[in-house]
C-alpha cells in the first residue's frame, strides 16, 4: 500500500512523516513500512528520513495506485498529505512570524 501511495506525491523525495499521512498510519508503523521498502531496495533514503526511488519503479508504482487503489482512496490520500503539509507551513509560519495575527486554518485530518 505504501509504495503504491508514494506515487501520489508530487515532489521528488518524500519525507517519513508525509508519508505517515498519506498513508494514514501511525508514524511507527510508517517507519517500519519504509524500511521495508528500502530493504526490498524499492526505495532509497538518500538522506536521514527522506525518501524516493528510481524512476521506473515510480511509473510503476503510478501505474498500481491507478489500477489497485479505489476512486475514492486517491484523492482522499492526496487530501491527508496536502493537509500534513498546510499544518507543517503553519506551524512553521507560527514561530518565524509570531508577532502577526493568527490564521486560523482546519484541524488536520486523522
Amino acid at each position: 500500500m505504501m509504495f503504491r501511495l508514494l506515487a501520489l506525491h508530487p515532489g521528488p523525495d518524500t519525507g517519513a512523516l508525509a508519508a505517515a499521512s498519506l498513508a494514514a498510519v501511525p508514524i511507527r508503523r510508517d517507519r517500519a513500512m519504509l524500511r521495508e521498502l528500502t530493504r526490498a531496495h524499492l526505495l532509497v533514503e538518500h538522506t536521514p528520513g527522506r525518501f524516493t526511488c528510481h524512476d521506473l519503479l515510480r511509473v510503476y508504482a503510478v501505474e498500481l495506485v491507478h489500477t489497485e487503489e479505489r476512486d475514492t482512496e486517491r484523492p482522499a490520500a492526496t487530501h491527508r498529505l496536502l493537509d500534513h503539509y498546510l499544518h507543517t507551513a503553519h506551524a512553521g509560519a507560527s514561530v518565524l512570524h509570531s508577532v502577526r495575527d493568527p490564521i486560523e486554518i482546519s484541524a488536520p485530518q486523522a
